[in-house]
């Protein structure tokens, strides 16, 4: 069993995205922010990071490149992905870039924790 650490500054959306990882099968942690992201990442190992872009500490890139997740493979997602953005943060090492208000986010998360 995976297991995932959301990063989303939005506590509805968290659980939401928590609860529909665990109905999938996956061991799934919540995260406001990067300190607490780190502080969860001290704590426990993760397969996989899926952090937002805006949190209220920075950008989910801080957490991207921070030196404790370097080798767990991590997305940002956003409620707006357009190009630059994209491709700015996977020449930073994000695995993937996902729109979160899409409607297939959820199967093109799954897909890619899958995959890496």
């Amino acid at each position: 069993m995976k297991n995932i650490l959301i990063v989303e500054d939005s506590l509805t959306y968290r659980n939401l995205l928590c609860e529909a990882l665990k109905n999938k099968g996956y061991k799934v942690k919540g995260a406001s922010s990067i300190k607490s992201a780190l502080e969860e990442i001290k704590k426990d190992n993760y397969d996989f990071i899926c952090t937002d872009y805006n949190l209220p500490d920075d950008t989910g890139v801080v957490l991207l490149q921070h030196e404790l997740t370097k080798n767990i493979p991590t997305c940002i997602m956003t409620a707006f992905v357009d190009r630059k953005l994209a491709t700015k943060v996977k020449l930073l090492g994000a695995v993937a870039c996902f729109d979160k208000s899409g409607f297939n986010f959820l199967d093109n998360l799954c897909s890619c924790i899958e995959n890496k």
